[in-house]
């Protein structure tokens, strides 16, 4: 296993050498990354609701795009767990 260390990253007992290449990549987007820019065309209203009872995004079968609020929900999700690791 392999952390993020305040200068780069560090090999901790146990970590083999497979996927580091991931965790250099994972630590320098951790430090580097500070914002997420999300553009949608507010005028245009995409039919469906994001709710409780939507599909998880591996269950989505619509042709059509998931709605915005879909997409910022998972994205919120995403970020949340990615700053609960580079604490």
């Amino acid at each position: 296993m392999a952390s993020c260390s305040g200068a780069g990253w560090v090999s901790l007992p146990g970590h083999d050498e497979v996927g580091s290449f991931e965790m250099q990549l994972f630590c320098y987007l951790a430090k580097q990354i500070t914002g997420f820019d999300s553009v949608d065309d507010e005028s245009k209203h995409s039919g469906h609701m994001f709710c409780t009872k939507s599909p998880k995004p591996e269950q989505w079968t619509s042709e059509k795009n998931p709605s915005y609020t879909y997409y910022v929900y998972y994205m919120y999700a995403n970020i949340l767990v990615l700053n609960n690791l580079r604490r």
